[in-house]
Formats: C-alpha cells, structure tokens, sequence
C-alpha cells in the first residue's frame, strides 16, 4: 500500500482540475466538503448517499449512488462519463454550489447578519 504525502492547496486543485470525474464512495460522510472542493475545481462528482453528502449532491451539483454497492457505483460513474449533458451540468451546478458555500461568502453573510442584530438592539 502507498500513501501520497499530503498536498498544498494549489498542488490539491491541479489533480482535481486535472480528473475527468471525482468519486467519493464513502460509507459515512460529513458535510463532504472535499466533493465542494472537487466541484470548485470544475470536476463532476459521483459520491455515496450518506450524511451530508446527500444533502449536496441532491441539489444537482453530482451524482448520488448507493452507499456500499459497487454496481450502484459503477452505475454512476459510467451515467455521468457517458453522457455529455449530465456531465456539463454537473460542472456548472457543482461551481454553483461551491460558490454558495464558500467560505468568505458565509463569514461576509454571518457578519451582516451580526451587524444587523446589533442595529435593531
């Protein structure tokens, strides 16, 4: 078995940028913040229907497969290479959603939303 050393932030975003699809098989999942960084990238994503995962992807921004079933994986991955449409408008909802959540976004939105609180007080 081999492990990659970890990467910088620019190195990370060039193998993404540089993948035709990025796939997350995860039986559990958190937010799946690294599929945002994926779509960020411009690279469709195939992952699990699990945690918070699902919640991303079944806004559009991928392609959501069953958790622990390789056929559904497959299934997945071979829908989105096979077909050019779905393919595009994963990349185009993907870089939607990743600029939804992105993180100066959210602490800009936050900190008007504290602003404001104060105002009316």
């Amino acid at each position: 078995m081999h492990f990659h050393p970890s990467l910088e932030q620019e190195q990370l975003a060039a193998w993404m940028a540089g993948v035709d699809l990025f796939v997350l098989p995860s039986h559990m999942e958190g937010l799946g913040l690294v599929a945002l960084e994926a779509m960020s990238c411009h690279t469709p994503v195939v992952g699990t229907d699990v945690g918070g995962l699902s919640f991303l992807l079944k806004e559009g921004g991928g392609t959501i497969v069953a958790p622990r079933d390789p056929d559904s994986l497959y299934e997945g991955m071979k829908r989105v290479m096979d077909d050019p449409d779905l393919y595009r408008g994963s990349i185009e909802e993907g870089e939607r959603l990743a600029e939804r959540h992105d993180s100066r976004k959210i602490v800009r939105q936050l900190n008007e939303l504290y602003t404001g609180m104060e105002e009316q007080q």
